[in-house]
């Protein structure tokens, strides 16, 4: 991350699938992405919906410099709807 994000928009494929997102931190850290910034969307921009998480809440990411997150994500094309998962803090 090279500053804070507000609003991240992931674009999915024309199928269900499983994607990897990793975020690194640059060597100032304490880079965020607003809670309600995780929007998901389908292949045409279209079908625009919130990223589920576990618990409801997306996950607190490491702010630490250079720390890598992994976030995770089922893509149900059916239903146009992310899940996602977080693997956070390798530094």
């Amino acid at each position: 991350l090279a500053g804070s994000i507000s609003d991240l928009n992931l674009h999915f494929p024309n199928a269900s699938c499983n994607c990897v997102l990793v975020l690194k931190q640059d060597a100032t850290g304490s880079r965020t992405i607003a809670t309600d910034g995780w929007e998901s969307y389908d292949q045409a921009g279209l079908n625009g919906g919130t990223v589920k998480w576990p618990g409801g809440s997306p996950p607190t990411l490491s702010t630490g410099a250079n720390a890598v997150d992994i976030i995770s994500f089922y893509w149900d094309n059916e239903t146009h709807t992310a899940y996602g998962v977080s693997s956070l803090n390798f530094s």
